[in-house]
């Protein structure tokens, strides 16, 4: 195919984008032969699993029931490739009934083109995040939600920079966040919600300084929130219920000035809540309840104009009720 490329350019110059679209022919050719070789062997393990596809409503299918080698791989339910090169980019099997363990050897992350990698809702049972998660440094999107994964986050996690969104939500992850949470400094959306995480929240997660959305809650996390937090000036959401964190709330919280969304509810916080609270100006929604806070409800209080729901509840108050509450 390529010497008929270069006969071609030779013996006539002018047709320029057919020699364009035979060259992609032969690029497409070249990468997805070996690309899906890769993911027949990733598939391999893998047997029909209906675990989890409760979640799926009628979505759930078994996508990789369509790979075989008779056709291309760019064809097959789930894998989406790059229209130039034909390397696999894309790699979408939420939902796809899949059972089975992932190796630390898998051959998916050969597959270092990928942008997105989207396993969620399956039955990926008795697996943890292979260290080799590393090689995928193009990675956009990860999404490992709700597919029984557990163990530990490898420190492998922090070399995938470009990363925007990643979802490791309702698993049985165990452990602390890794510090090399810190390098993902791209990323906008980050859940890592019930799971099993224990320990402190790293200062690092201070350099995330892009992200919209934190969900650490339904987690066994412990310690204060690092001063750090008030570094994520971007967020609009950030949910730390549901753990066991101590001490009292940084006062870097009213850094948080485009937060719409704070839930710190059923933790072991105590001291008064910082004046500081009054510059999220923003907010919607700031559940504050069963904790163990003390003290007077700050005057700034009132400035939290756009707020709808408030929640207080199940905590150590003293004093009046401030007359500027009547501002919301």
């Amino acid at each position: 195919m390529i010497s008929d490329l270069f006969r071609k350019c030779d013996s006539n110059p002018k047709p320029l984008h057919q020699d364009f679209e035979l060259f992609k022919a032969f690029l497409h050719h070249l990468y997805s032969s070996s690309e899906a070789s890769a993911l027949l062997q990733f598939k391999k393990p893998f047997g029909i699993s209906l675990e989890n596809s409760d979640w799926c409503d009628t979505s759930s299918f078994p996508k990789t029931s369509s790979w075989n080698e008779s056709r291309d791989c760019c064809s097959w339910d789930g894998v989406t490739c790059d229209l130039l090169t034909g390397h696999v980019i894309g790699l979408d099997l939420s939902c796809s009934q899949l059972g089975g363990t992932i190796h630390p050897n898998s051959s998916l992350f050969h597959l270092d083109h990928f942008e997105t990698l989207n396993l969620a809702y399956n039955h990926i049972n008795s697996s943890s995040i292979p260290s080799d998660i590393g090689h995928l440094i193009n990675l956009r999107h990860l999404n490992l939600s709700r597919s029984s994964f557990d163990g530990q986050i490898p420190n492998s996690i922090g070399n995938l920079t470009q990363t925007r969104e990643l979802d490791l939500g309702s698993n049985y992850f165990t452990g602390q966040i890794p510090n090399f949470i810190g390098n993902l400094t791209q990323i906008m959306e980050l859940n890592l919600g019930s799971n099993y995480f224990s320990g402190q929240i790293p200062n690092s997660i201070g350099n995330l300084t892009e992200i919209r959305e934190l969900d650490l809650s339904y987690n066994n996390f412990t310690g204060q929130i690092p001063n750090s937090i008030g570094h994520l000036t971007q967020i609009r959401k950030l949910d730390l219920g549901n753990n066991h964190f101590t001490g009292y709330i940084p006062n870097s919280i009213g850094n948080l000035t485009q937060i719409r969304e704070l839930d710190l509810s059923y933790n072991n916080f105590t001291g008064q809540i910082p004046n500081s609270i009054g510059n999220l100006t923003q907010i919607r929604k700031l559940d504050l309840g069963n904790n163990h806070f003390t003290g007077h409800i700050p005057n700034s209080i009132g400035n939290l104009t756009q707020i709808r729901e408030l929640d207080l509840s199940y905590n150590n108050f003293t004093g009046q009720i401030p007359n500027s509450i009547g501002n919301l």
